[in-house]
């Protein structure tokens, strides 16, 4: 799986700590995410363009940076702040899916 083989590179040092189960869940996760947005009126049955696969990578690696701190509302700590809001994934990153749509009638 090519997408498994480029979030491991992304995450680099970040990765010793996550097996190839969990990373290929954060894909998984990604991908219905994606899905969801591209497809709202979807069966299930469709598949994800490759042209999304970039992004699959990208909110995988969001996804993975982000365990153990899942759904704060608020932390600082040394000048660290971070909020994160109900939404687990950012909406600049799901904003670059163009929802599929066709006339129906």
């Amino acid at each position: 799986m090519a997408q498994l083989d480029n979030l491991k590179l992304r995450l680099g040092d970040d990765l010793p700590d996550m097996s190839d189960d969990l990373l290929t869940e954060y894909l998984n996760e990604a991908e219905a995410e994606i899905l969801n947005r591209l497809y709202p009126f979807g069966d299930g049955t469709e598949e994800l363009p490759q042209k999304y696969f970039k992004l699959q990578v990208e909110i995988a690696e969001f996804l993975a940076l982000k365990r153990g701190a899942e759904y704060e509302e608020s932390h600082n700590e040394n000048g660290i702040h971070r909020v994160y809001g109900s939404n687990h994934i950012p909406e600049h990153l799901l904003r670059q899916i163009t929802p599929y749509a066709k006339v129906v009638g």
